[in-house]
């Protein structure tokens, strides 16, 4: 019984984690508190494995190790957060990087993106101007 509690303590905490990740919006950068739940469910586990050698024991033990390394390997390899410096602010003024930019249509025609300023007699300081950059994927 206390294998199956500990077993499940440790197959609880990363779920837990993605919970409160996407039911709560509580994110951590490296999530100590599920690690160490996990870490020390493995403990249990191994101590009650050291006091009598049961196959089952065993076998909990290595589900166990396994659930938490592929858990510690997609928080610090697969999901790595990224600097968010390089990130566009809102209400950046983006239209000297962006004019006279093309880009092709979903017909294959070019089609400009913002219109170049340069001999066009057009003011973008006249009033809000926006430009909505599609990144369309695809169906399949």
């Amino acid at each position: 019984m206390k294998i199956a509690l500990l077993l499940l303590v440790t197959l609880l905490s990363p779920i837990l984690y993605f919970v409160l990740a996407l039911g709560a919006g509580i994110e951590q950068p490296i999530p100590w508190v599920h690690y160490l739940l996990s870490l020390a469910a493995i403990a249990g586990i191994f101590v009650l494995l050291r006091r009598e050698f049961r196959p089952w024991r065993l076998a909990a033990l290595v589900v166990a190790v396994v659930f938490t390394g592929v858990f510690a390997w997609y928080m610090h390899i697969f999901s790595a957060y990224e600097d968010r410096e390089h990130r566009v602010v809102d209400g950046t003024d983006l239209s000297a990087e962006l004019a006279g930019w093309t880009a092709p249509s979903h017909t294959g025609e070019p089609a400009t993106v913002l219109p170049s300023t340069v001999g066009a007699g057009i003011d973008l300081t006249a009033g809000p101007r926006a430009t909505l950059l599609v990144f369309y994927r695809g169906f399949w």
